[in-house]
């Protein structure tokens, strides 16, 4: 059996990182004083304003949250991260695994969410691949619910729609720091989403 959400590397991190890391753990037992140092690089990275931007433990906890304070009802197209069902059954909150296929292409069915419902999707998705900019924000426009995209390998392939984010008040963006950076132990991730969304995730996180 192949376990694909062990995505640890393995490999100890090179001396030069850890030498460049080691002023970061000074004060370790302190709570970090820097959020916004780092808020402030994403926005700027990102091209986007600092309120649209929420540090989280990694999208572990992105997922957790946005389940917690916004969905009634969750919904995932299988196969895909597992996470996406164990963030609403720990929970006790009601969620649904929709169908997908794989033709060529991966193939998810585009249709409309209700109010309090939150539609989960990985792009690019393990183990098909990836989901269009057009077909997220299509589900975007017919939902009254929220649409929350995981994109932890979106620096590897596909494509974000962040650049339409002012367009899509329901659209959640969630990245890490794990994969592309190699942090995954340091558990450092975050939520990208209009900034009253962030304020209302802020307020319950």
């Amino acid at each position: 059996m192949i376990n694909l959400k062990l995505g640890t590397i393995k490999e100890p991190l090179p001396d030069f990182i850890l030498e460049k890391l080691k002023h970061a753990f000074d004060n370790a037992n302190n709570y970090p004083q820097n959020y916004n140092a780092l808020i402030e690089k994403l926005a700027k990275h990102h091209k986007i304003s600092k309120d649209k931007i929420l540090l989280v433990n990694g999208v572990d906890s992105a997922i957790d949250l946005i389940t917690r304070v916004l969905a009634k009802k969750a919904y995932y197209y299988e196969p895909t991260y597992y996470e996406f069902w164990a963030a609403p059954k720990r929970n006790n909150i009601d969620f649904e695994a929709l169908k997908s296929s794989y033709d060529e292409r991966y193939i998810i069915e585009t249709r409309a969410f209700d109010r309090d419902t939150v539609l989960f999707l990985c792009n690019p998705n393990n183990p098909f691949g990836e989901i269009s900019v057009e077909q997220i924000l299509e589900f975007a426009s017919k939902s009254k619910g929220y649409v929350s995209v995981d994109e932890t390998y979106i620096e590897f392939s596909g494509e974000s729609p962040l650049k339409e984010l002012d367009k899509y008040p329901n659209l959640i963006l969630m990245r890490s720091f794990s994969k592309t950076y190699r942090m995954a132990g340091l558990r450092v991730g975050y939520i990208i989403a209009a900034p009253e969304l962030i304020k209302t995730l802020e307020e319950r996180k």
